[in-house]
């Protein structure tokens, strides 16, 4: 007979979860006027992130319980090459949200800037699935889902997994096809992932 231990199989979550624009883990009153507002970042950061930097550090300023602000400074930033800025907003991130899926998103981001990809696995438990890091929630925010599997599809590139990072790009397509993660997730494959590839394979044959 097999051993208990071979019989065990990880727990994935079996109730069904919805993504939508609500789900911004706060207790705060959200009115409609709000959600339009953040709704209308999620667009207006991907195509001028720029202009976004000054309105988006003034919602913080008022709206600090909020974390979607966070990701969506901390993005802009990066859109922007100012990775400075960027880090700065997501080692607050971190700390202010270490059990949400913003501030590990973050804490990704600052590990991968410093190719210290060891850790990565460690912060998530083993868990590369949203669903298995929080299977007693049933609704995730469009932009957290989207910003979790970038990271990781980042991760899985820089281990030289381009096979597993595409899994993370297809993911992204499946919710927002037009979303900027697309393009430059691939990107990120493409440049870590294929010349890493063929130097593996090249040493195998020496």
């Amino acid at each position: 007979a097999p051993l208990e231990e071979d019989r065990k199989v990880p727990a994935i979550p079996t109730v069904s979860y919805s993504i939508n624009w609500d789900s911004l883990n706060t207790r705060r009153k959200i009115t409609s006027d709000l959600r339009d507002e953040i709704c209308d970042f999620y667009y207006s950061v991907q195509k001028n992130p720029k202009d976004q930097i000054s309105k988006l550090k003034e919602m913080l300023e008022e709206y600090s319980d909020i974390q979607i602000f966070y990701n969506y400074l901390e993005n802009a930033y990066r859109e922007e090459e100012d990775f400075v800025n960027a880090n700065e907003i997501a080692r607050l991130t971190a700390k202010k949200f270490p059990d949400y899926i913003f501030g590990k998103v973050s804490q990704i981001e600052i590990y991968l800037d410093s190719k210290e990809l060891d850790k990565i696995p460690e912060l998530l438990h083993d868990k590369f699935d949203f669903r298995l890091l929080y299977p007693e929630k049933a609704t995730f925010h469009i932009q957290e889902v989207l910003a979790f599997n970038f990271a990781l599809g980042k991760y899985f590139a820089l281990k030289t997994d381009p096979n597993t990072a595409t899994e993370y790009l297809e993911k992204i397509k499946g919710i927002d096809e037009d979303h900027i993660f697309v393009k430059q997730l691939q990107k990120f494959i493409n440049k870590n992932s294929g010349l890493k590839f063929y130097q593996k394979v090249l040493n195998k044959l020496k």
